[in-house]
């Protein structure tokens, strides 16, 4: 007959595996949490610039166009991540009301301190 696992292993190895799923799950979290800082990063920069090449180049739909692939490429974007991103913050009050506050006070900073031609410099 096998020897019974004695109470203070089970409770050691119960309390060893606990910790390492904490630490798995705070892993992840900090991940995921840095994935999504990045994407807002990445959302608000986009679109400011984007808005700015649209008042900049109004009436001139070429330089609009070569402005917004410049600035996609810049950021590693494209109009479908934009909607996809747009539309999965939507659904999340607070944080698309985050956003969209960022991107109205970085808009009307950089139209108060700088000129257009910097705004699209690398």
């Amino acid at each position: 007959m096998a020897a019974a696992v004695k109470p203070s292993r089970l409770f050691s190895a119960i309390l060893v595996s606990i910790i390492a799923v904490c630490a798995i799950v705070f892993v992840v979290a900090r991940r995921t949490k840095s994935v999504q800082m990045n994407d807002e990063a990445r959302f608000v920069n986009t679109y400011v610039a984007l808005s700015l090449a649209k008042e900049r180049f109004e009436g001139f739909p070429d330089s609009t166009r070569e402005a917004y692939i410049s600035i996609f490429k810049k950021y590693d974007t494209d109009s479908t991540w934009m909607d996809n991103f747009a539309h999965r913050t939507a659904r999340q009050i607070g944080t698309s009301e985050r956003l969209w506050q960022a991107v109205l006070a970085r808009l009307d900073s950089l139209r108060k301190s700088t000129t257009p031609d910097t705004i699209f410099a690398d």
